[in-house]
Order: C-alpha cells, then structure tokens, then sequence
C-alpha cells in the first residue's frame, strides 16, 4: 500500500505528498478567499471557534470542511469586518489536482 505519491511531469518529479495531503485536497470542503490584511483576523476566528481550516497564504485562501455550517462561518467573518473576496463549495477530483500541478494540459 502506497504511503507517499509523487507527481511527475516530462520526466521530472514536481510534487510529492502523503496519502493524508492527498485526501485534504480532493475533500469536499468551502472555500473562501479573503484580503492579505484579513488572514490573521479570519485564522483568530477559525481558531477560537475550533474550525478545522487549511490555508493557501499564497492565495488568501482558507478551505474548511464541507461538514462545516459555511453560512453561520461567512456571518461571523462578515461580523468582523472581513468581507470575502470570494466563496463557494469546492470538490476536486484527483484529476483536477493532477492538472492543478502541472498547469493544465500540454500538448
């Protein structure tokens, strides 16, 4: 049974993760995209209402588990002062990780 997976384009390895990084990235979960500014303010809020998130900093993007009530969690951040750039239900297949990887496709 496979416990690390790599990702190799044109014969070179570009990415190499566990089965556990493999699985938060193809979950179901929601995403919201913030302002640089409001990382910190989101990620107190996540944090002190123990919301399980992971953070795409290069982004400003935090994604948390589709289990999550993302209603009632874009109300409090909105109560905060932090308005979402953008937002919504993401669900990637392993394919579109793949492809998220190596750019899209080549020809």
């Amino acid at each position: 049974m496979a416990t690390r997976y790599g990702v190799i384009d044109n014969g070179k390895l570009i990415k190499e993760f566990t089965a556990k990084e493999l699985y938060e990235k193809t979950e179901a979960g929601f995403e919201i995209k913030v302002k640089e500014a409001d990382i910190e303010n989101v990620e107190t809020f996540f944090n002190e209402s123990n919301i399980n998130y992971s953070l795409d900093r290069e982004k400003s993007k935090f994604t948390i588990s589709g289990e999550e009530n993302s209603d009632e969690i874009l109300k409090q951040i909105t109560a905060r002062g932090v308005i979402p750039a953008s937002y919504g239900f993401k669900n990637i297949d392993l394919e579109d990780y793949f492809m998220e990887l190596i750019g899209g496709k080549h020809e």
